[in-house]
């Protein structure tokens, strides 16, 4: 009776309920005062009874409210407390308090208002920091956005980003990986909303921050610091795009933040080449050829008891691509013998692969930490490609054409484990390392090759080959090794290391020359098939010393080498056995001149044993135009290294000034002997020579001013390579100079944009009895421009545009592509975007590259999707 007596009171008092709503306004420039929440409170008791998030027109409403007397708290930085009363009653279900009013909160000092703002870039000794705010980020923009508008940081159409001319290997929230540091799943899956601030550094090493104690390793790193109430919510991305000749995508993002513990998730698909689904493009450029992706991807972290914590990432991705490629290169070997070919590729790619990585962290108390990293990846591939190609004597006289089809199918796994034990005494700093570091890899691939070649100088001939490999590569090795660090003084450290590595490696290939018919009586190719085992033994001894002051760092290092490298030919049953000893010695040194001005200078000797695929005595035609030998007397390459770099950070007016100069010496450089046959086809041998170098200097300068920013990177690099060509030895020698200049400004909500322009500028010389000389020059504007009409509307402008002059097909070529949006916010919080957007207005469908190696200078230009129309909607979802 009691119970259904409470029953039913509480149905009538929850048919009593009612809500109570209104706005929240400045008084003096009415500034969007969205997320701001508003409290209602009981009278009789201060009782909690609801929250509400103000949206961007300053509406609030509490709903299924009892009948009651209430008070409604709004406490809103930098303006003052304000509370209403409010009576709501069971005849008016719906009451509303009307618009309240807030006032700022000011301090007045002799009429001056006192503000705490922050600077937009602070440094702090090495780290440079920006601090998100103060940067405008348009509504819903991503982390990438946010990044392009900061002075020093380019991304690339890839997602790599680059800071003051160098790339970043690192990108970390919170201190932390996330989704095992992918850079585009990072930065183009968290919105900019989130971000209180982005450090740039040079971190150190995770065994570093283990023990406290500098190992003198560097690592290029961004680290995004999430606001102090953006830790805790769930947020995420919904997006759909349909387009003409039957375009589509679908993706989205879910993130649940919980502090220390958070959950993410990414899907998407789609088969235009459209930015908005760029995340999982895992080869070529978006608008390389004709993509279909598909792409699922999990992150999280949790922490578990009181010192472990755990963190996983899963990622599987497809991507489709059918690309055709025109490409013109022009070949110098000697100076009677300079070609053009001409070659028109086409192929069909289908790829997948998936990545699972679990890493497990803790202690087991203050001195003892444990860190376990395990990671597995498999991939398939299969490809299709067919070739027509044009060999030309000095771009007249026509050597051969050909025609080639080959066809790939891969498959191949990776199985990976570390360990990190560190153990730290109660003397200070002095520690004890292991580490351990195990890894298997396997492959299997069928190629198929079929080339017809019809020679026209100097005899008019004909030849087939056909031809199938099954090839199987896999290699496993395991690395152990213990360090130990004593301090000997104050701000001065020994290090001893000893570590073991054992690598192993097997190539068996069995090569078949098929009849016309391709008949199962296939012939095995013996002079083509190897079977080829190798091992590997090393054995290294560390010592290092370092000196740690508060304005510099000393270390020096030198490390000697043990290594056995066998190599068994189990066809012909013999062996290759090569012996190194080596001393590599090292020096770091780390300066702080002045307050913002650093200095370093390091230098380093190290060595590279020839490949397995390279010592093997074996000779491979998968085409009859290029046949490659191998060279069993290969010897080791030892490389010198020397870099020169100072950095001066202005506080004043917040600008960097990078210098780097880099020189690289090569002895027993591997590189190849060409031979040009009379009938074009090309025989290569690796083979040691010496003299190759490489000299590399970079000016990078960045400073904002205003709400813009404006940054000049420049460099010029110095190449000499030596090699054989036709039996003559020749020096390639490559000068390129590279300018890049580039313009953010976020004048406004209203207006924002992005200039960069690209220039190179190369000359290569060719000396063998004669000198050849060639040059090109490649320019490039990059433009991004965002335009809001009106609060809800807006319009964007993206070109890319290239001129190219003095390449190997001997004309200029000028590629403008050019995309514009037109779109809406959509509901008063525009969580909705929808935008129609045409791309490649001008339908050049194609993208143009340029590369120079070591004796040719090669243009390509690939198909795109070319002019299409596309609808998108997305919505943005955020709970904190």
């Amino acid at each position: 009776m009691i119970t259904s007596l409470v029953f039913l009171l509480g149905n009538i008092a929850a048919s009593q309920n009612t809500s109570i709503n209104g706005f929240v306004k400045d008084t003096i420039d009415f500034s969007d005062l969205s997320g701001s929440k508003v409290k209602l409170v009981r009278s009789i008791d201060d009782t909690l009874m609801a929250e509400s998030e103000l949206n961007s027109a300053g509406f609030f409403n509490f709903k299924n409210i009892p009948t009651g007397n209430y008070q409604i708290n709004i406490d809103v930085l930098g303006y003052r407390h304000i509370s209403k009363n409010v009576k709501s009653s069971a005849e008016n279900t719906i009451l509303s308090s009307g618009t309240i009013y807030l006032v700022k909160y000011v301090i007045l000092l002799d009429t001056v208002i006192i503000k705490n703002t922050p600077e937009p870039i602070t440094f702090k000794k090495d780290t440079i920091e920006y601090h998100a705010e103060s940067f405008l980020a348009q509504h819903n923009a991503s982390v990438e956005d946010l990044l392009r508008k900061l002075p020093g940081l380019i991304i690339t159409a890839e997602g790599k980003i680059l800071a003051n001319g160098k790339e970043i290997s690192q990108i970390l929230v919170d201190n932390e990986p996330f989704f095992n540091g992918d850079i585009k799943l990072t930065t183009r899956t968290l919105p900019a909303e989130i971000i209180d601030k982005i450090q740039l550094y040079n971190s150190n090493s995770e065994l570093s921050n283990l023990i406290g104690i500098d190992d003198g390793q560097r690592i290029k790193t961004i680290n995004l610091k999430i606001k102090k109430n953006r830790k805790k919510g769930i947020f995420g991305q919904a997006a759909t795009s349909v387009g003409t000749n039957n375009l589509f995508g679908f993706g989205g993002s879910l993130n649940n933040f919980n502090n220390k513990k958070q959950l993410s998730l990414v899907s998407q698909i789609t088969n235009a080449n459209d930015p908005l689904f760029s995340s999982f493009i895992t080869t070529g450029s978006i608008n390389t050829g004709i993509n279909k992706s598909s792409g699922l991807g999990g992150n999280f972290k949790n922490n578990f008891g009181k010192n472990w914590k755990a963190d996983g990432t899963y990622i599987e991705t497809n991507q489709t691509n059918k690309s055709i490629q025109d490409i013109v290169a022009k070949n110098i070997y000697t100076p009677d013998s300079t070609t053009i070919q001409t070659l028109k590729n086409s192929s069909n790619r289908d790829s997948k692969s998936q990545r699972i990585n679990l890493n497990i962290s803790g202690k087991f108390s203050n001195r003892n930490n444990l860190v376990i990293r395990s990671n597995f990846n498999k991939n398939r591939l299969f490809n299709n490609q067919l070739q027509n190609s044009i060999l030309k004597l000095n771009n007249r006289d026509t050597i051969y054409h050909s025609n080639n089809t080959n066809n790939v199918s891969s498959k191949s796994f990776e199985l990976g484990s570390n360990l990190l034990f560190t153990h730290s005494f109660k003397t200070y700093k002095r520690s004890l390392v292991y580490t351990t570091d195990f890894r298997c890899t396997d492959s299997k691939s069928i190629d198929s090759n079929f080339s017809k070649n019809y020679y026209v100088s100097p005899n008019k001939k004909e030849s087939t080959l056909n031809q199938k490999r099954n090839s199987n590569p896999n290699s496993s090795f395991l690395t152990s090794g213990i360090s130990f660090f004593e301090p000997v003084a104050k701000d001065q450290m020994v290090q001893i290391s000893y570590n073991f590595r054992i690598v192993k490696k097997s190539i068996f290939t069995k090569v078949f020359s098929l009849d016309t018919l391709e008949r199962p009586s296939d012939i095995d190719d013996s002079l083509q098939s190897n079977k080829t085992k190798s091992n590997l033994i090393n054995q290294e001894l560390l010592l290092k010393y370092q000196i740690q002051k508060s304005n510099f760092s000393l270390f020096v290092a030198n490390t000697l080498n043990f290594q056995t490298f066998k190599v068994y030919d189990l066809i012909t049953n013999s062996l290759t056995t090569r012996k190194y000893k080596t001393f590599t010695p090292s020096i770091n040194l780390e300066y702080n001149l002045t307050a913002g001005k650093f200095l370093q200078f390091g230098y380093n000797i190290s060595n590279q044993q020839p490949d397995i695929s390279q010592l093997q005595n074996l000779t491979t035609t998968n085409d009859s135009l290029y046949i490659q030998k191998g060279n069993p007397s290969l010897k080791q390459m030892w490389i010198h290294n020397v870099l020169l770099g100072y950095r001066i950070n202005f506080q004043s007016n917040q600008s960097v000034i990078n210098f780097d100069l880099n020189g690289t010496l090569i002895h027993n450089d591997i590189q190849y002997s060409t031979s040009i046959l009379k009938d074009g086809t090309q025989v290569t041998q690796p083979i040691n020579v010496n003299g190759s170098y490489l000299v590399t200097g970079s000016l990078d300068y960045s400073l904002p001013f205003k709400k813009s920013s404006f940054q000049i990177n420049s460099s010029i690099n110095y190449t000499q390579n030596r090699a054989m060509l036709n039996d003559r030895m020749v020096n390639t020698n490559n000068y390129n100079l590279r300018g890049k200049i580039g313009v953010n400004s976020t004048i406004n909500q209203s207006f924002s944009m992005t200039l960069t322009y690209n220039t190179t500028l190369g000359y290569a010389t060719y000396v063998s009895e004669k000198k050849i000389k060639t040059n090109f020059f490649l320019q490039n504007l990059l433009a991004n421009i965002k335009y809001f009409p009106a609060p809800s509307y807006f319009l964007s402008l993206k070109s890319d545009i290239n001129h190219n002059s003095g390449l190997a097909q001997q004309k200029a070529l000028l590629l403008p592509i050019l995309s514009i949006s037109a779109g809406k916010y959509l509901f008063t919080n525009k969580k909705m975007e929808m935008k129609i957007t045409i791309s490649d207005l001008l339908n050049k469908n194609k993208v143009a590259s340029t590369s120079v190696n070591q004796n040719s200078i090669q243009s390509m230009q690939i198909n795109s999707r070319g002019r299409y129309l596309l609808l998108s909607l997305i919505y943005n979802f955020r709970k904190f």
